[in-house]
């Protein structure tokens, strides 16, 4: 028994590894953000990630089928974000499981969930 957890936290270790660009880089996180339809408190949010000290990560803002242009305007005025659009709204965890796939797919080491 032993024996088998050894062999999963090497490989665990080895995994973590590959998946890191660089050796003694910090991790890449993606940073979920989700709307639906509020363009004043997700355009605050945003705004406060501008003020972060640290670089190595990427904002994803997931929206929720929003109606009030504000999908339009977010990505007009922070170009810099990751946009993921869905067909309708998911809600709020819906919208989280779409960031954190894309955040698995393109190889981020970490995810943070924040609420606008």
């Amino acid at each position: 028994m032993q024996l088998e957890k050894d062999e999963v936290m090497t490989q665990f270790r080895e995994n973590l590894e590959e998946v890191s660009t660089e050796p003694n880089s910090p991790p890449k996180v993606a940073i979920i953000i989700v709307n639906w339809n509020g363009y004043e408190l997700t355009k605050d949010c945003l705004e406060s990630l501008k003020e972060l000290q640290y670089s190595s990560f990427q904002t994803v803002l997931v929206d929720n089928g929003s109606v009030d242009g504000s999908r339009e305007r977010l990505k007009s005025e922070f170009p810099e974000i990751e946009l993921l659009t869905g067909p309708d709204n998911v809600g709020f965890t819906g919208g989280n499981n779409l960031g954190i796939q894309w955040a698995l797919d393109h190889f981020f080491d970490q995810v943070l969930l924040l609420n606008n």
